[in-house]
């Protein structure tokens, strides 16, 4: 019977594979699949051809290799600390992956209680195996040899962490069956046991931890790596710590001869592991068929709604009047996509924010580091959300062609309807950008409030020498700064949403959502190409805005106009300028291919 069950899984195995060789066929998946495949060669393949077969760690730098006995101390110390927390949790997911329709299969057959199990161990065997061979190839050293020990090691480790989670959720099952009062005895020592564990190993990390921080007052890299060599272990430490040594050692193991004596405990103490999570008496099959079914809807279109309460159903991102401009329902519609939430009350939501990083680190006289991080933080979205504005909030036309035929019978022109659906993420990816903004404004001002509390000087300045050259002091030249910033960041962001738009118009079968999307590698491959083209359109966009402020300032330069800051929003403004006349340009073109789209051939056409 389990060979009947191994050929099984082999077989949804095959068909899975079957069906993504089928889908190469279609243009879109075939070139995906050649620049995936081309990518990973790149990185991955390329390096091993060129290696030899040798079951030896690679020869790296003095320095590398004398800091991988401390790399595996860190590890067992990360697997000690993360491996039985789950534990002192008493809820938790079944985690066996069976669908409704296989369940019903396996309870119906001649099967006993052991076979379905290691079923469902086996048909979960597939993820771990993949995750602990591919790894390697990214981060391992050496040849193929070398990478494939060092991915049977990370499979030893895998595999023991995912029996591990598969008894802690069978052994959480068990208590709601026995009686309650000796689950809560087991719980209870459970609890303590844990409890008086983790307090043990706090104690070793106390005084661990202060001689690391006292190792990492160096010079340079060296002296600090030298330092935290020097650093002895708690003999205490090193005890509690045993047992993750002894279960990541595989992968840190030099050669053939001792990965064997290292893997050979822990490949016993698998199948121990594997024997109590087959000899369970959990009834799990209730359990199994109800998180199938979970499973399942979570897959529904609809499942989105069935989380949302009537009271939420009911708010709106903004009011809309009964009859004004059809465009706007549109921007209404797509916002309500992404969230309902009122944009009065995110504003005021994100107002409290904004004045809570500029005050709270001072008054709690925090680190000036603290406001260093959180500009960085804020700098982010300034620059990533304009130019992914197209690719992030998925609530333009790609979702549109799915329900093409309901979308063309609306009474709206085909440029108005093409200019709501660029604007619905563009508006979203700029206030975006404006909040980050005001993250790195109140940040800086958050600095200098902390200055005045503490009498500590602060030294975030985004322009220190601004009174030198703009003529105008610090703060006032980046409040000018940004003023420069947000308005190019709103034509980035309409740039990139019209762009996106013009090209699901133009290539639709590659840009919708359909139902037959394929994953892994031709994805991949998918998402590279698209990414690379959009891109690149991006950079030869910004050449005539950088040759308009270019202009700007040369003829301010041969006039003799003396440099200020208050040029700074000026050049916003000019940067700013050919992108959204660009955009505009992809509308126009967009609403022609709007209005020739013929829906019966898109239909039959989507995601070939």
């Amino acid at each position: 019977m389990i060979r009947v069950l191994v050929r099984l899984q082999w077989m949804q195995l095959r068909g899975r594979v079957v069906r993504s060789i089928r889908l190469l066929r279609q243009p879109k998946y075939l070139v995906g699949f050649l620049v995936g495949a081309g990518w990973m060669g790149l990185w991955v393949v390329r390096p091993l051809l060129k290696s030899k077969l040798n079951f030896e760690s690679a020869q790296g730098s003095a320095l590398g290799m004398e800091l991988v006995p401390a790399i595996h101390r860190f590890a067992a110390l990360v697997v000690t600390i993360a491996l039985p927390l789950p534990w002192l949790l008493p809820w938790g997911r079944l985690g066996f992956p069976f669908r409704e329709s296989e369940l019903t299969m396996l309870l119906q057959a001649p099967l006993t209680r052991r076979e379905v199990i290691q079923y469902g161990l086996l048909k979960s065997e597939v993820g771990v195996l993949l995750s602990a061979f591919v790894l390697p190839l990214f981060v391992g050293g050496g040849g193929l040899g070398a990478r494939l020990l060092m991915g049977c090691g990370t499979w030893i480790l895998f595999e023991f962490w995912h029996l591990n989670g598969k008894w802690r959720a069978l052994f959480n099952l068990r208590q709601t069956e026995i009686p309650a009062a000796l689950a809560r005895s087991r719980r209870l020592a459970l609890t303590i046991g844990l409890t008086a564990f983790y307090g043990t190993l706090l104690l070793a990390l106390k005084p661990f931890v202060a001689r690391i921080v006292g190792a990492l007052d160096g010079a340079d890299y060296r002296e600090v790596v030298t330092h935290l060599k020097a650093v002895t272990w708690p003999p205490l430490l090193e005890a509690v710590s045993t047992p993750g040594r002894w279960l990541t050692a595989p992968i840190f193991a030099g050669g053939g001869i001792a990965f064997v004596l290292a893997a050979a405990p822990m490949l016993l103490a698998i199948l121990a592991q594997r024997e109590v999570v087959l000899r369970s008496k959990a009834r799990f099959e209730e359990h199994a068929l109800e998180h199938a079914t979970k499973e399942q809807a979570r897959k529904s279109p609809t499942r989105r709604f069935a989380r949302i309460s009537s009271r939420t159903r009911s708010s709106r991102p903004f009011e809309i009047a009964r009859r004004g401009p059809p465009e706007v329902a549109l921007v209404w519609k797509n916002a309500v996509r992404v969230s309902r939430a009122r944009w009065v009350r995110v504003a005021y939501v994100g107002s409290a924010l904004l004045l809570g990083i500029a005050v709270l680190p001072a008054l709690l006289k925090l680190p000036d580091l603290t406001y260093g991080v959180l500009a960085v933080i804020g700098a982010v979205p300034i620059f990533i959300l304009p130019v992914l504005a197209g690719m992030t909030w998925n609530n333009d036309l790609r979702t549109e062609l799915a329900h093409i035929d309901l979308v063309r019978t609306w009474p709206v022109s085909a440029r108005r309807f093409v200019l709501a659906e660029v604007v619905s993420p563009a508006i979203l990816s700029f206030a975006g950008a404006a909040w980050g903004a005001g993250v790195i404004l109140t940040s800086l001002f958050g600095s200098r409030l902390r200055e005045a509390l503490t009498g500590q000087r602060s030294h975030l300045v985004l322009l220190p020498r601004a009174a030198e050259f703009m003529g105008v002091e610090s703060g006032l030249a980046t409040v000018l700064l940004f003023a420069s910033i947000l308005p190019a960041a709103a034509a980035v962001s309409f740039f990139s949403s019209a762009l996106q738009n013009v090209a699901t118009l133009w290539v639709p079968a590659w840009m919708a959502h359909s139902a037959d999307r394929s994953q892994g590698v031709a994805a991949f491959g998918q998402r590279m190409v698209l990414s690379a083209a959009l891109g690149l359109a991006l950079m030869l966009a910004l050449i005539p805005s950088a040759l308009l402020v270019g202009a700007a300032v040369g003829i301010q330069w041969r006039l003799g106009i003396p440099w200020s800051a208050w040029e700074f929003p000026l050049w916003g403004v000019l940067a700013a300028a050919p992108l959204f006349a660009f955009g505009w340009s992809f509308v126009q073109v967009a609403a022609r291919l709007w209005e020739r789209l013929d829906p019966s051939q898109e239909i039959l056409e989507l995601g070939r």
